[in-house]
C-alpha cells in the first residue's frame, strides 16, 4: 500500500445469509483512499454505501477480500486492535445524531472522549476546541432540545471529531437537512479537510455534497460503476 493511502480496499465481498437466503451486498469492491482526500460515495439506497462504509471502518468485517487501515489488514486484527481503531482512528457520524437529550452539546462531546479513555484534564479542552470548529462555540452549554437539526448534527460531528481521528466516516451527513442548513453543513466538512488534514469518506445523494468532494465515486448493485482513481 502506498504511504499516501491510508484505507485500502481489495476485492471485498459482504453476503448476508437470512433465513437461508443470500444477499450479495457488496461484490468485488477496490478501493484506494489517500491521506487527506475528501471522498463522497453516491448510490441509491441498497446499492452497498453503508456497508462499504462500514467495513472500511471496521465495524463490520468483509466475507471475502482484504481491507488496510493505515497497514492494517482489520480481517486479520485482533479484536482489542479493532476497538482501538473504532476509539482512537476513526470517527463515525451516524444517520441518527444519537445525542443524549439531558446532556449539553457540550457533556454530549465530553462524554465520548471519557468513553474513549481521554484524560479528564484534556477532555474539557477537546471537546470545546471539537465545539468551536463546527461553528457551535457559543452553543455549549444548550441541550439538544434546544438545538435545530443542523445543529445537532454539527454536535455530532464535534463528538467525532473530538479525539482527533485521522479519518471520518459520514453515512449521509446531509440527508435530513434543509438545502440551507446542508451547505453549512458541508462547509464545516470542507474546513476539516483544508484545516485539519482529515480524511473524509462519506455516503450521500445530494449533488451539493458531491460537488464539495475531491472525488466522487458511484455505486449499484454492490459495486462502484465507475473505476476508482
Amino acid at each position: 500500500m502506498s504511504e499516501s493511502v491510508i484505507v485500502s480496499a481489495t476485492d471485498v465481498e459482504r453476503i448476508f445469509d437470512s433465513g437461508g437466503q443470500r444477499n450479495v451486498a457488496l461484490r468485488g469492491v477496490n478501493l484506494d483512499v489517500k491521506k487527506g482526500e475528501f471522498d463522497a460515495i453516491m448510490g441509491r439506497s441498497g446499492s452497498g454505501k453503508t456497508t462499504l462504509l462500514n467495513i472500511l471502518g471496521g465495524l463490520d468485517l468483509p466475507t471475502s477480500g482484504r481491507v488496510l487501515f493505515d497497514g492494517m489488514d482489520l480481517s486479520q486484527a485482533r479484536e482489542k486492535d479493532l476497538t482501538n481503531l473504532r476509539r482512537h482512528r476513526v470517527g463515525y457520524i451516524f444517520q441518527m445524531y444519537g445525542l443524549l437529550p439531558i446532556l449539553s452539546a457540550y457533556e454530549n462531546v465530553e462524554l465520548s472522549l471519557r468513553i474513549n479513555g481521554t484524560p479528564r484534564r484534556d477532555r474539557r479542552e477537546l471537546a470545546i476546541q471539537a465545539l468551536e470548529l463546527t461553528g457551535l462555540g457559543s452553543r455549549i452549554h444548550h441541550r439538544p432540545y434546544e438545538l435545530s437539526g443542523g445543529e445537532q448534527r454539527r454536535v455530532a460531528i464535534a463528538r467525532s471529531l473530538a479525539v482527533r481521528p485521522p479519518v471520518l466516516l459520514a453515512d449521509e451527513p446531509t440527508g435530513d437537512l434543509d438545502s440551507g442548513t446542508g451547505s453549512g453543513i458541508i462547509n464545516v466538512l470542507k474546513e476539516i479537510v483544508s484545516n485539519q488534514g482529515i480524511t473524509i469518506i462519506s455516503t450521500t445523494h445530494e449533488p451539493n455534497l458531491a460537488a464539495a468532494a475531491d472525488r466522487v465515486l458511484h455505486m449499484a448493485d454492490g459495486q462502484f460503476i465507475d473505476t476508482p482513481s
